[in-house]
């Protein structure tokens, strides 16, 4: 039938989205997966969200005063993901991150912000439904070697609009794939 792919599309934003109203017997849902290898962003897609929704942000740019040497661009990174959000719903999408200059030490930690685009994959045909899209502060622990990243969020679209969450990533995606696991929690 025409309907399924539809209907289960439609399945998922209700369960996250009646977990969104301030109904106490729906829990947080677990998100996880892989993120593919980070790869250079020359147009730095993330900075379109700047004003909006990162606005005490300031990004890196090669113009910027910054303990980097002007050799070690680039500053914005994207990617894409495949996992899971609460335990049957398929999810892919993309994620546009650019380093910012707030607390920044290249050894220790860094800072970043993400914008990450999620979709609803149907289990039947699957065929793509946009579920929202995520705005992240991000922090960095130990950028050069056993890195992980702690994504929180600031802000939502769509059924992530006033919801609460974080995603911790696992390894260097700059490197290579890396693993992530998080909590995406209902409005208050």
């Amino acid at each position: 039938m025409k309907f399924t792919p539809v209907f289960s599309a439609i399945v998922l934003s209700l369960q996250f989205s009646n977990s969104l109203a301030a109904d106490s017997s729906v829990s947080c849902q677990p998100v996880s997966g892989t993120l593919q290898q980070l790869l250079p962003d020359d147009s730095c897609t993330v900075y379109t969200a700047q004003k909006k929704y990162f606005p005490d942000l300031t990004f890196l740019t090669l113009a910027s005063p910054s303990p980097l040497p002007i050799l070690f661009p680039p500053y914005c990174y994207s990617g894409t993901f495949v996992g899971q959000l609460g335990t049957t719903a398929t999810i892919n999408g993309t994620v546009f991150s650019g380093l910012t200059e707030n607390n920044f030490n290249l050894l220790e930690a860094l800072t970043a912000a993400s914008v990450i685009n999620i979709n609803a994959v149907d289990a039947i045909d699957g065929k793509i439904k946009e579920l929202g899209t995520l705005y992240t502060n991000d922090s960095i622990s130990s950028p050069v070697f056993m890195t992980t990243e702690r994504l929180t969020m600031i802000a939502g679209s769509k059924i992530f609009k006033d919801a609460q969450g974080y995603i911790d990533i696992s390894g260097n995606a700059i490197a290579g794939p890396t693993s992530f696991t998080g909590t995406l929690c209902p409005a208050k």
